[in-house]
C-alpha cells in the first residue's frame, strides 16, 4: 500500500505478514469487535442508570452485570455502601469488609503500608493492583471524586473471570456515573440506607452466620432493631 494510506489510512487497516493465519486473524478481529461492543453497552446501561435517576446501589448492580466480577463502594473512611456478587468470595480483605460492613483496623494499616490509597489518589483513572493484598487476586480500584475532593473506593476483584481489556475503562465509568450521583446532597443519607438493605438482604439470603458478625454489621451501620423486630423468611 502507498505510504500515506499506510499512515493515515481512510478506514481500518491491517498489515499481514506472507503465510499469516487467516483463521487465527479473523478471531482475534472478532474478539476486538466484541471487547467494544461490551463498552458500548455498558456505557449506555450506565448512561440509563443517570437517566433515570437510579441509586448508587443499582449503579453497582448494574456494573457487577457488565463487568460479571464481584465490585464493591466504600466511603473514605473504608465503610462499605454497596457492594455485588452472586457467590462468596473467598478472599480474606473482601470477607472482612463484607462481614463487618468497614475494613478492620488490620487491612486499614495494611493499605496504608502499601501506599494502596496513595496510589489511586495520584492516579486520575482507575489501577490495576496485583501485588500485596491483591497477589492472590488482582483488583481494580478507583476513586470517586465530587468537585475535586475524593468521596469513596470502587474495587472490582478479578474472581469470576479474567480482566478484558476495557474493564479499566469501564471502571472508570461506573465511578463518573457514581460521582454525578453523589453530588446529590441526599446521597450521605442513601449510603446509610444502603448500608441496611445489604445487611437485610444478607440475612434473607443466609450470608450471615454468627451473631458476632450480625452485631459488628448492626454497629457498624448504626441500626438499633426495636425490641418485637423479627426477620420471616
Amino acid at each position: 500500500a502507498p505510504r500515506e494510506i499506510e499512515e493515515k489510512p481512510p478506514y481500518n487497516l491491517i498489515c499481514l505478514q506472507s503465510g499469516a493465519d487467516l483463521f487465527d486473524v479473523f478471531n482475534q478481529i472478532q474478539d476486538i469487535y466484541q471487547d467494544f461492543s461490551r463498552l458500548l453497552d455498558g456505557s449506555a446501561s450506565l448512561l440509563e442508570c443517570i437517566i433515570r435517576g437510579k441509586e448508587v446501589r443499582e449503579v453497582i448492580e448494574t456494573g457487577y452485570e457488565i463487568l460479571n466480577n464481584p465490585i464493591m463502594l466504600m466511603d473514605t473512611s473504608y465503610k462499605v455502601l454497596s457492594y455485588k456478587t452472586d457467590s462468596r468470595v473467598n478472599d480474606e480483605v473482601w470477607d472482612d469488609l463484607v462481614t463487618k460492613g468497614y475494613s478492620s483496623y488490620k487491612y486499614v494499616t495494611k493499605f496504608k503500608y502499601e501506599r494502596i490509597i496513595e496510589k489511586i489518589l495520584k492516579s486520575d483513572d482507575p489501577i490495576l493492583l496485583d501485588t500485596g493484598v491483591a497477589e492472590k487476586i488482582r483488583r481494580i480500584l478507583g476513586k470517586i471524586e465530587v468537585n475535586g475532593k475524593c468521596m469513596g473506593y470502587l474495587a472490582i476483584l478479578e474472581y469470576k473471570q479474567s480482566f478484558q481489556s476495557q474493564d479499566l475503562k469501564i471502571a472508570k465509568l461506573i465511578c463518573e456515573v457514581i460521582s454525578s450521583i453523589m453530588k446529590e446532597d441526599k446521597w450521605q443519607k442513601n449510603a446509610v440506607d444502603l448500608m441496611w438493605e445489604n445487611l437485610i438482604r444478607d440475612l434473607l439470603e443466609g450470608r450471615v452466620y454468627e451473631d458476632a458478625e450480625l452485631n459488628d454489621r448492626l454497629q457498624s451501620c448504626g441500626w438499633v432493631p426495636g425490641r418485637n423486630m423479627c426477620m420471616i423468611c
